[in-house]
């Protein structure tokens, strides 16, 4: 089991599968996939029966906890994720991600699931490189990935025929030097308030110096998916 912010990842069971078939009848989950057609459970079994005996596909189950981190609490099933087409030779994996229940879509889940998942790959099976491919459109899941780390490679254009138009696939890696210089920096996200110090600074630079230069002072400071059949984009 992998334990997250709020999140935790274990290996998915036959149970789940009702759910993530529910889930992929659902047109907005899979729009944002690289399959677009209803799945049925049998079908489901018969993958899951597979993936049982693959040496190259690793799934989890994404379970949301409480906001206190609770592991003793409820926890809510709410997602999958995994390393698709793992190259142990090349050390490489293709990552895919679906939040299927409604309540968990753009509340950071995925991207705290697969800030474990990543941890997983680098740190425990030693893996050099994790790609994905995602639309291009989907704005959210492309900020998740670069907030982690991941990097644009290229676009694939017309690569996808999804809803009666070929749309384009933006492909995106992170190497393992990458992941942990990432890691090892503060949160990018802007700040909505200057930092004490910022705001410090700028009030004692007003006292000194014409207003307009003070403001001008206080607003510097304070500004700043996959080919796989399996592989899935938040």
């Amino acid at each position: 089991m992998l334990m997250g912010q709020n999140v935790r990842l274990r290996g998915l069971e036959r149970p789940d599968l009702p759910a993530v078939v529910r889930w992929f009848a659902d047109p907005e989950v899979r729009a944002r996939l690289a399959r677009v057609e209803l799945i049925s459970l049998a079908e489901e079994e018969r993958w899951f029966d597979a993936l049982l005996r693959s040496t190259t596909e690793i799934v989890f189950a994404i379970e949301a906890l409480d906001p206190a981190g609770d592991v003793a609490g409820e926890a809510r099933f709410v997602g999958t994720c995994g390393l698709h087409r793992i190259d142990w030779r090349n050390r490489s994996a293709v990552l895919g991600i679906v939040i299927g229940d409604i309540d968990n879509r753009h509340r950071g889940t995925g991207t705290e699931a697969v800030r474990c998942l990543l941890r997983h790959a680098f740190d425990s099976l030693g893996l050099y490189r994790v790609e994905l491919e995602v639309l291009v459109d989907n704005v959210p899941a492309v900020g998740c990935y670069e907030r982690l780390g991941f990097i644009t490679e290229g676009v694939r254009v017309g690569a996808r025929f999804q809803q009666g138009r070929f749309v384009d696939l933006r492909l995106m890696r992170l190497l393992v030097t990458e992941w942990h210089d990432s890691s090892s920096k503060p949160s990018s996200k802007p700040s909505s308030k200057p930092s004490s110090k910022a705001s410090s600074k700028a009030s004692s630079k007003a006292s000194s110096k014409p207003s307009s230069k003070a403001s001008s002072k206080a607003s510097s400071s304070s500004s700043s998916k996959a080919s796989s059949k399996r592989a899935r984009s938040p």
